[in-house]
């Protein structure tokens, strides 16, 4: 019996010591990558490097050097977001007899409706642009932006699509938009998006 538990603490020890191995690979493994994508630069895909390295092993040295990293690049990366956001954008995939506009600045968000045959738009709210600063999961949410409201959007443009589209997920739940994961049916149907979809008008 005492030599089945001794061997039981050691087949323990053993796979701690592997799964802390592996998970110093893996952290150096994203360390190097996020550096890759530094000399691009691709800012976003850094700091998503970074988050990855970091979420291996928190404690360790290289772990608390990616935690600086990633404090480094979140106004970077914002500044570089919000430059893509700024502008006025028309939301066109809803059917409504509204139209909806977003007046997008530096600072804030002006959220605009006009009435069908109206030529005014009116100013329905506006909302500071105030950056999550919590992540949950895997996947880090610095770009998610937190309303009034408690609502949490997040704006995505896919450069390689066109530049003058913006993509808003919305949530009540931080780091949990729609855009992360769409299935893929066996059948060929193509899942629902319920993004919003602005284009650029000004």
């Amino acid at each position: 019996m005492k030599n089945s538990i001794f061997i039981i603490i050691i087949l323990i020890n053993l796979k701690s010591f592997g799964q802390k191995n592996d998970a110093d690979e893996y952290q150096n493994e994203w360390f190097e990558k996020a550096k890759i994508e530094i000399k691009k630069p691709d800012l976003v895909g850094a700091l998503i490097m970074f988050y990855w390295a970091y979420e291996n092993n928190t404690e360790s040295e290289l772990g608390k050097v990616c935690l600086k990293k990633i404090d480094s690049l979140k106004p970077l990366v914002r500044k570089e977001q919000i430059d893509k956001w700024k502008g006025t954008w028309k939301l066109t995939n809803k059917e409504s007899e509204e139209e909806y506009f977003l007046e997008i600045s530096e600072t804030e968000i002006k959220f605009y409706e006009k009435k069908n045959g109206s030529s005014e738009k009116k100013l329905v709210k506006t909302e500071k642009i105030l950056f999550n600063e919590i992540n949950y999961g895997s996947y880090p949410t610095y770009w998610e932006l937190i309303f009034s409201d408690n609502q949490i959007w997040n704006f995505n443009i896919i450069d390689e699509i066109d530049e003058n589209i913006l993509f808003v997920s919305k949530t009540n739940k931080v780091g949990d938009y729609s855009i992360k994961h769409y299935p893929n049916y066996r059948d060929g149907r193509k899942p629902k998006d319920e993004r919003d979809i602005y284009e650029r008008i000004k």
